[in-house]
C-alpha cells in the first residue's frame, strides 16, 4: 500500500506449499508494483489464529525481512482484521472456522461508522452455538468464514451475517498504518503468533510414568 491506496494484492491458495512459495510471492508483488525492498518503510503480518505452521512461517519470514531492512513490523490478529472489514457502527463478532466443529470468536464494537474496532470480548475457541447463545447484545454483525458454516444459527438468534470476501492483506496493512500514525509500534521480538488453541502436539502430550 501507498498511504490508503492498494498498489498490489495477491491472494493465492497454495495449501501445503505455503512455506516454499511465500518469498516467491513477496518478490512477485514487489516486481509487479515496481517497488524495491528498501523502499518499504513499514511491514505488517497477520498473527492468527489460524494454521500453526502457516503462522510460524509467515511471522518468521516477516521478522527476518524487518530485521534485514531495519523496519518496524506490526502484528495484527485475524480477528481484529475481520472486525475492521465491517464499515458500520455497532457490535461485531469476528467468527472464524477453527475446525473440529469449533470457531475462533471475538466481540468488537465500533462507536461510529468506519471507526477502529474496540475489543469487548477476548478471542476464544468455542462451540459456535454456545458462543452465539452467550451474547446478550442484539443484532450483532457476524463476519468471517465461520458465518458460512453457521449462518442458520446466527440468523435464528436474531443476528446479522455480513457477507464479504475475507481477503485480509489490505485490511492488515490498513490497521498497521493506523498504529504507526498513533505511535503504537512494539519491539520486533514482541510480535508473536496468536494461537488461542494449543497445538495437537501439546494437547496429546502426556507425562511419562515412572512406576
Amino acid at each position: 500500500m501507498c498511504g490508503q491506496r492498494v498498489v498490489c494484492e495477491l491472494n493465492v491458495d497454495v495449501g501445503r506449499t505455503f512455506s516454499e512459495k511465500l518469498l516467491e510471492m513477496v518478490d512477485f508483488v514487489l516486481r509487479l508494483s515496481q517497488v524495491g525492498l528498501r523502499q518499504l518503510d513499514l511491514l505488517a503480518v497477520a498473527t492468527g489464529p489460524g494454521s500453526f505452521t502457516g503462522l510460524r512461517v509467515g511471522i518468521t519470514t516477516m521478522k527476518a525481512l524487518a530485521m534485514r531492512l531495519g523496519r518496524p513490523l506490526v502484528g495484527v490478529t485475524s480477528l481484529e482484521a475481520l472486525a475492521e472489514i465491517v464499515p458500520d457502527s455497532g457490535m461485531i463478532a469476528a467468527f472464524m472456522d477453527a475446525r473440529r466443529r469449533q470457531v475462533f470468536a471475538a466481540l468488537y464494537e465500533k462507536v461510529c461508522p468506519n471507526a477502529p474496532p474496540h475489543l469487548r470480548r477476548a478471542g476464544e475457541v468455542a462451540d459456535p452455538a454456545r458462543w452465539i447463545a452467550s451474547l446478550y447484545e442484539r443484532q450483532v454483525k457476524f463476519v468471517g468464514d465461520g458465518t458460512l458454516l453457521y449462518r442458520d444459527l446466527i440468523e435464528q438468534a436474531g443476528h446479522i451475517v455480513v457477507t464479504s470476501e475475507f481477503f485480509l492483506a489490505r485490511v492488515v496493512a490498513r490497521v498497521a498504518l493506523r498504529r504507526r500514525q498513533n505511535g503504537d509500534i512494539v519491539p520486533l521480538d514482541s510480535v508473536d503468533a496468536y494461537y488461542i488453541r494449543p497445538s495437537d502436539a501439546e494437547t496429546k502430550r502426556t507425562v511419562p510414568s515412572f512406576g
